[in-house]
């Protein structure tokens, strides 16, 4: 299914808002995309609003007027979209203290325990069997998480 987008009369480099409102429609149409093949919302532009606005409140907090840094934890199977975050955060981040932040994401490899074998597994999918005794139905320990680990501010 191709992605169509109505584009208006505006400059070529147009506003800040119109690229918010541009990528806001394209994530509706994901969404819409998404439901009707049964999949999950592509939900990127909103987890920058929440990193954003967590960084905000924590800069009236803790006193500091820029964020230099910002790390995050990623979990492989936390179903986020590495490219679509790393173009939403600094679009989100316009005229707040994490605007031009270098954002440094370490992605989490998937972990589960075995109930049959009671060991750790390895996960390369979502659905991986137990490495030690070949079992299904692993629960995952790890790789679903998704969190600022650090910052650096100034």
């Amino acid at each position: 299914m191709g992605l169509a987008i109505e584009i208006t009369q505006q400059p070529v480099f147009g506003t800040v808002r119109a690229l918010f409102l541009f990528i806001h429609q394209v994530e509706q149409t994901k969404i819409a995309r998404n439901k009707h093949q049964g999949t999950h919302d592509m939900h990127e532009l909103s987890i920058c609003e929440s990193i954003v606005s967590t960084l905000k409140s924590h800069a009236e907090t803790q006193d500091f007027s820029r964020v230099k840094v910002l790390r995050l934890e990623i979990g492989k199977f936390a179903g986020v979209e590495i490219e679509a975050l790393r173009f939403c955060f600094p679009i989100v981040a316009l005229g707040t203290v994490a605007e031009d932040a270098e954002m440094e994401i370490t992605l989490v490899s998937g972990t589960g325990w075995c109930e049959v074998c009671q060991s750790s597994s390895d996960m390369l999918e979502r659905y991986s069997s137990c490495q030690q005794c070949g079992s299904q139905g692993l629960s995952i320990s790890s790789g679903e998480e998704m969190r600022i680990a650090n910052v650096e501010v100034e």
